[in-house]
Parts: structure tokens; C-alpha cells; sequence
């Protein structure tokens, strides 16, 4: 990517997802509109273009927030989360664990 691409967020929150990106910095990659028009269809007038080392830092900030505190498990319950998902980092004798599917928490805890 390069410096005129532009990514579409919501301006009032950040949840990790962008909307659309504009490679032209001007159009949807994927529908060809404005951001102007993405607001209209979108029903959003929050919404506006980034840059990349905007987003970046917005990325770190958000999963900075989602994280919670570290603690050790068990052997059994380190196979069963490697089993659910892919770790969101990996390290020699941890990860970290990304997103759980509700589902499982109950056989975790």
C-alpha cells in the first residue's frame, strides 16, 4: 500500500475493523464510492479516511485494551486453547489467546 490509500472507519470508536479501503485515496476499493457517499449508504456521518500509521496506532491502542491480565494454566487447558484458535503471538512456552467462540469458555473454566 502506499501513501494515498485510505482506510474507513467510524470516528466515534474503534473496534479493530475498517469498513473499506481506498487504494486511489478517493474511492471504495470495493464499491467505488466516496467517502461521502459511504456515509450516505452507510447511514454513518461519523465515518472518515485514515491513513496506514494512523490505523497502526489505532490497532496497538485497541489491543492493548482488549488484553487481559497474564496467568499461568494448566498443561491440559494449554492444548485445548491451541486446539480452539490460533494464538494471537506465540512465544517459546506461552501465547496469547485471541478471541474465544463463547461456546468453548465453558470447557476452559
Amino acid at each position: 500500500m502506499d501513501r494515498q490509500t485510505k482506510y474507513i472507519i467510524d470516528s466515534r470508536y474503534f473496534d479493530g475493523t475498517c469498513l473499506t479501503c481506498m487504494t486511489d485515496g478517493n474511492h471504495s476499493d470495493f464499491g467505488g464510492e466516496t467517502i461521502e457517499e459511504l456515509r450516505v449508504r452507510e447511514n454513518n456521518p461519523f465515518l472518515i479516511a485514515v491513513t496506514l500509521a494512523k490505523v497502526s496506532k489505532m490497532l496497538c491502542v485497541y489491543y492493548q485494551s482488549q488484553a487481559g491480565p497474564f496467568k499461568e494454566i494448566t498443561e491440559e487447558d494449554y492444548f485445548c486453547m491451541m486446539d480452539i484458535l490460533p494464538p494471537l503471538r506465540l512465544k517459546e512456552n506461552s501465547f496469547f489467546v485471541g478471541d474465544i467462540p463463547c461456546e468453548y469458555i465453558s470447557l476452559l473454566f
